[in-house]
């Protein structure tokens, strides 16, 4: 549905991409970016489970508590601890994003998430009662996002030019998407532009 919101302040108009608005356009130096976005299309086509997301925060919490990692992974009923994803990729980023938001009580906080793909790492902070919006600049996620995880706000967008006032957001996190961004410098200078005073923001999961 072309040109389905229009903004008050300066007049311009965005797309409705599958129930989701999207904000900017692509350029020439998004090709690279579209063509991963094609191929990500084609590769997935359903939304996230939420239920299985849970289970596996909760294998990937039971693993980090585990006194004896090897042991865990050898007799745990749960074939899916043995994957090699599992404890080589998953693990470090839920790790990483555990630790930065320790002790945090994330209730009420608004939280943007960069790059939030299909919402699979959104689910436990909107679990944990946080105000989520999740913001990709490919069209046919963000539509899946929104359908697998819809207690979260999904935004069609760029990172280099995130569509919300300043100041916006108490906590604002990329994990595992920096990579895919066009500009990082300029990314993370919008990341903290939206950032309220007192915030904070945090990256992980990324070979950058």
């Amino acid at each position: 549905n072309s040109q389905a919101a229009r903004c008050g302040a300066c007049g311009a108009t965005f797309d409705d991409i599958g129930g989701v608005l999207f904000f900017g356009g692509y350029e020439p130096q998004d090709f690279l970016g579209l063509i991963e976005v094609v191929a990500t299309g084609e590769m997935n086509q359903t939304p996230i489970d939420v239920g299985f997301a849970r289970h596996l925060h909760q294998l990937l919490t039971d693993y980090h508590h585990a006194t004896e990692k090897a042991e865990f992974i050898r007799a745990h009923p749960d074939d899916m601890v043995r994957a090699p994803w599992f404890s080589e990729h998953r693990y470090h980023e839920w790790m990483q994003t555990d630790a930065m938001l320790a002790g945090n009580d994330l209730a009420g906080k608004e939280v943007l998430n960069v790059g939030a793909g299909f919402g699979f790492d959104s689910v436990p902070l909107v679990d944990a009662g946080a105000d989520v919006t999740c913001i990709d600049y490919a069209p046919t996620i963000v539509a899946l996002g929104k359908k697998g995880l819809p207690a979260a706000r999904w935004v069609g967008g760029f990172s280099h030019a995130l569509p919300f006032k300043d100041e916006s957001f108490d906590i604002v996190m990329a994990n595992a998407a920096m990579h895919h961004m066009r500009s990082t410098p300029v990314a993370l200078r919008e990341m903290l532009r939206v950032l309220k005073p007192g915030g904070f923001m945090f990256t992980v999961g990324d070979p950058i």
